[in-house]
């Protein structure tokens, strides 16, 4: 292992439980944020990984409509 491995960052998927390579989007990030009508200190949140392609099947069919965050994926991957 070189020491540029060492500082490597490896991310598992919260969904399919495999590791997340880095391309088309990923890993994707899914910061949930709970009592959001509470007050600040109130509030918490929690950080989880995925691919963005499980994230997306995990969604309802009418919520996929307005999934807009694939045309962003192409345009900056390119």
């Amino acid at each position: 292992m070189d020491g540029n491995e060492t500082n490597k960052k490896y991310y598992l998927c919260c969904f399919c439980n495999t590791l997340i390579e880095s391309a088309h989007g990923d890993p994707s990030e899914i910061d949930i944020l709970i009592n959001i009508t509470k007050p600040k200190d109130k509030q918490y949140n929690q950080i989880f990984y995925c691919h963005m392609e499980c994230f997306r099947e995990q969604l309802h069919e009418e919520i996929k409509m307005h999934f807009v965050l694939e045309c962003l994926i192409k345009t900056t991957d390119e």
